[in-house]
């Protein structure tokens, strides 16, 4: 595995515009700047979410400053060999969670510090604000991890989104009960959906049962998750495990301590999935001894590809930024930019325009990027087409890859 040692930090602050800007050690007079706009939440309740995205963009910076030997894109090279002098800089700005912040704080980026790329952005409604004025602009935007059917709809030449769509993760779970019947000889006939009232929680339940027309696998029972009363909720999983062969939890954002109770007890009775996990395997993993056996659907696992030596080398060089793992958001973000950055040395020049076609022009292997996926190529609407998910299990001291197949490092434990 190749071990990476970080050079020189990677800082610098941009005094009174407010915003962080964030490039490689001192070049010589003839060097220029190339400089791309980030939009994330920096502030307020999701303020973890920027810290993280930060992180992340530090971390593909110094790919694309170093020379490593990895198999990812600019990797081997030392910064942008199409723009001989060319330092990429990134310039940090907080959208609060606010649309309005956001589209102002766009505006700025573009017209007065002249960037030739945005990325964000941690909030779907900001991803609408973002795509609505990088259309009018004429400047790529990259979408590192909405992944709405509804921006998926919207059809747009500059907005390019990284994300798994929420049909193919929903897919990917009836697949993964497909598998089960056929390679586990697990007959997962009935399945119930457990959820909160959460738009986002209500969304993933439409697409499940959208992904389940046509399926052996049917759904057969829904209940709600009520928040702040567990008691009820409990009461719920109890009676679902009694009528199904498994049952769905969907969390939300907001899921808590409370929730990973409710899981513990549903799962005594019946397999439980959580879906989608980008919280609630973090909340499982603060009490192990109630989350063996579990399943998360995951936009990233550190383990697929075991020994990848990409996605080693990168966790350790984000831990040397952030002091923990890398997650689906800090993944799919350290991607975003990496990938952006390809397009602008493909592209020879800081034309925004030229950028946004190389971008829409990316067709890379999937293992040649650290997620997932089966290629990263997108389609006249700016989608990911080659993203998917993995179905990840609580085993012992681990959450181990099940599903799909190649990818998997582990063989699914599956209790009926």
């Amino acid at each position: 595995m190749t071990v990476l040692t970080r050079r020189a930090a990677l800082r610098a602050l941009a005094g009174s515009t407010g915003l962080a800007a964030f490039g490689g050690p001192a070049f010589a007079a003839e060097t220029f700047d190339i400089n791309v706009g980030a939009l994330y939440p920096m502030s307020g309740p999701n303020a973890a979410i920027g810290e993280n995205a930060n992180n992340a963009l530090r971390s593909a910076l110094e790919i694309v400053e170093g020379d490593y030997d990895l198999d990812l894109p600019l990797a081997r090279a030392d910064h942008l060999p199409g723009s001989p002098g060319a330092r990429l800089k990134y310039l940090l700005s907080d959208h609060k969670g606010d649309p309005a912040t956001a589209r102002a704080a766009a505006a700025r980026l573009i017209t007065e510090n002249k960037v030739i790329a945005l990325i964000g952005c941690g909030d779907e409604k900001i991803a609408e604000v973002l795509t609505e004025v990088c259309d009018k602009s004429g400047v790529a935007f990259i979408d590192t991890d909405s992944n709405a059917q509804s921006l998926r709809q919207r059809p747009s030449q500059f907005s390019f989104r990284f994300a798994t769509d929420e049909a193919i993760r929903a897919a990917t779970l009836f697949d993964f009960f497909d598998h089960l019947r056929q390679d586990a000889k697990a007959d997962v006939r009935s399945i119930a959906l457990l959820h909160d009232k959460e738009p986002d929680d209500i969304r993933a339940a439409q697409m499940l049962r959208a992904a389940a027309m046509g399926r052996k696998t049917a759904i057969t029972a829904e209940a709600p998750h009520l928040r702040g009363r567990a008691d009820q909720s409990r009461t719920a999983a109890e009676k679902l495990r009694q009528e199904v062969d498994a049952i769905i939890l969907i969390g939300s954002a907001h899921d808590s301590m409370e929730l990973a109770a409710l899981v513990a007890d549903a799962a005594k009775g019946a397999p439980l999935i959580c879906y989608p996990a980008s919280t609630l395997d973090r909340v499982i993993g603060q009490a192990p001894e109630s989350g063996q056996g579990l399943f998360f659907m995951k936009g990233f696992a550190r383990d697929i590809r075991d020994n990848d030596p990409n996605i080693a080398a990168i966790n350790t060089l984000y831990r040397s930024f952030g002091h923990r793992d890398l997650d689906e958001l800090a993944a799919l973000q350290f991607t975003g930019f990496l990938t952006l950055a390809f397009a602008i040395n493909e592209a020879r020049n800081a034309s925004p325009a030229k950028i946004a076609q190389r971008l829409g022009a990316v067709d890379q292997a999937g293992n040649r990027t650290i997620m997932p996926w089966e290629r990263l190529i997108f389609d006249g609407k700016g989608q990911n087409t080659g993203a998917g998910v993995v179905l990840s299990q609580r085993q012992g001291d681990r959450l181990a890859t099940v599903f799909p197949g190649k990818l998997a490092t582990a063989i699914a434990h599956w209790k009926a």
